[in-house]
């Protein structure tokens, strides 16, 4: 029968945690099935180059530089639909 969009969610979130450890705050940014797979899009903060950022400057500008890196980032999660297997992921197109 395969899985569901929500089980599909699910299986990216747990992969963007385990492969990606320096993101944070990921949210749903969209779900489709395309190419017979699930494509999740997920974002998140990536942490290493907010703290790299803040370790650089003490400065005024620093703390600018550091708020600006906060900038979320997008990766597309690729789940099977008939098995939930993870398939992997990429840059959104």
């Amino acid at each position: 029968m395969g899985i569901g969009f929500n089980e599909a969610i699910e299986i990216a979130k747990e992969n963007a945690k385990d492969l990606l450890p320096n993101a944070r705050s990921f949210e749903l940014e969209g779900v489709i099935k395309e190419n017979n797979n699930f494509e999740v899009t997920l974002s998140f903060i990536n942490t290493d180059i907010e703290n790299k950022l803040a370790r650089e400057s003490d400065t005024g500008i620093g703390f600018v530089l550091a708020a600006l890196a906060k900038r979320r980032e997008e990766k597309v999660f690729i789940i099977d639909p008939y098995d939930g297997n993870f398939k992997g992921f990429r840059n959104p197109k």
